[in-house]
């Protein structure tokens, strides 16, 4: 049944994913002609155009993904989506395999056409095609240097988890705030659920860091664990090479309150509009 409902989201979205990946795709296909041209201020100009899609390609398509999510499951297409015979925990769930799939994908495509903006502003950067490789081993054999492999791994999973997380989170307002109590604020709601649990998850990474007094810092010239009162200093105002580490677990943990609550929302509080 997920597979059915996942077939279906792909059916009814790839409208509008083909707008975005497209877009995307245009905009860097269009900086990257910009930067051959080798005009000043033109040439620079498609560099940072390039730059700008790679960069917003993800954030603009789990925009993307949670307002086609808040249409189809609580606006018009909503009274079609709630009659299925099919629990509500079923069609969240494929919704959100279906959310993180498209977001994955989003990153992907957007390190491939990171690839070809490097390719097509050499002339800008003066830059060779064995550049790009060159740099990312010897980024890669210094950043072993300072930290085994598993562990930069380990922060590139987080990074993927952080960014997977805001569907979690994208959903939980959009689900919650088209709940009866904010039926009357239209798009209003979603916005307004989404804010307060930006400000709540930001609050609860505060308190996590200032909680645990370790951070990875460098210890005779490698990364290893480093204890330090992050309380003190957010006090006194001082700034500190070491990263904390007090937010991981609420960056691990955070998701399944959201994705909980969701289920509930879908379950026993639709309020369709």
């Amino acid at each position: 049944m997920i597979t059915t409902i996942i077939k279906h989201e792909f059916i009814r979205a790839r409208g509008w994913l083909a707008q975005v990946f497209g877009g995307a795709t245009l905009l860097v296909a269009t900086g990257s002609a910009l930067a051959l041209t080798d005009w000043p201020m033109v040439s620079t100009f498609g560099v940072v155009l390039g730059a700008f899609a790679v960069v917003a390609l993800m954030p603009v398509a789990q925009l993307a993904l949670a307002w086609d999510y808040w249409r189809s499951s609580y606006r018009r297409l909503g009274y079609f989506t709630q009659t299925l015979p099919i629990r509500g925990a079923t069609q969240y769930w494929a919704r959100l395999i279906w959310g993180t799939a498209v977001s994955l994908l989003a990153l992907a495509w957007s390190i491939v056409l990171g690839v070809g903006l490097w390719y097509g502003s050499m002339r800008v950067t003066d830059s060779r095609p064995a550049d790009l490789w060159d740099t990312v081993t010897g980024t890669w054999e210094l950043a072993t240097q300072a930290a085994p492999a598993w562990f930069w791994v380990l922060a590139l999973l987080l990074v993927v988890l952080l960014m997977l997380s805001n569907v979690a989170a994208y959903y939980f307002a959009a689900s919650v705030g088209s709940e009866r109590r904010f039926a009357g604020l239209g798009a209003g709601g979603p916005v307004l659920v989404w804010v307060l649990i930006y400000f709540a998850i930001q609050l609860a990474f505060v308190v996590a860091i200032v909680t645990v007094p370790w951070g990875v810092g460098l210890v005779d010239g490698r990364l290893g664990l480093v204890e330090q009162d992050f309380l003190s200093l957010l006090v006194a105002n001082e700034e500190t090479d070491v990263m904390p580490i007090g937010f991981l677990p609420v960056l691990v943990l955070m998701v399944v309150p959201l994705v909980w609550r969701t289920i509930v929302s879908w379950e026993r509080k639709v309020s369709l509009v």
